[in-house]
């Protein structure tokens, strides 16, 4: 708590898939990066499904990279949970 508002802080994250899609010159990305990539995040969603989570705002500009410059493209964090919402099964 700062001055009664809630503060959160997060690591330092790298640019998000949209952002890399531009560096790339919206020519597609290598293979080894999207694989990486859907891996993750169909992960990140069975996760949030088993939680009973939706996201609601899923898309590359949510999706951040830990460190640009990995070969693989890396490890990836999604972002911006702010409009889930909790299903009550």
């Amino acid at each position: 708590m700062f001055r009664k508002h809630l503060c959160i802080v997060f690591e330092l994250l790298s640019i998000n898939i949209y952002e890399l899609i531009q560096i790339y010159d919206f020519d597609g990305l290598p293979m080894r990066m999207i694989r990486n990539y859907a891996k993750q995040i169909l992960e990140a969603l069975k996760y949030m499904k088993q939680e009973n989570i939706i996201h609601c705002d899923l898309k590359p500009e949510n999706i951040l990279l830990h460190d640009k410059e990995a070969e693989d493209g890396g490890k990836i964090t999604i972002i911006d949970l702010g409009s889930s919402c909790f299903i009550n099964e």
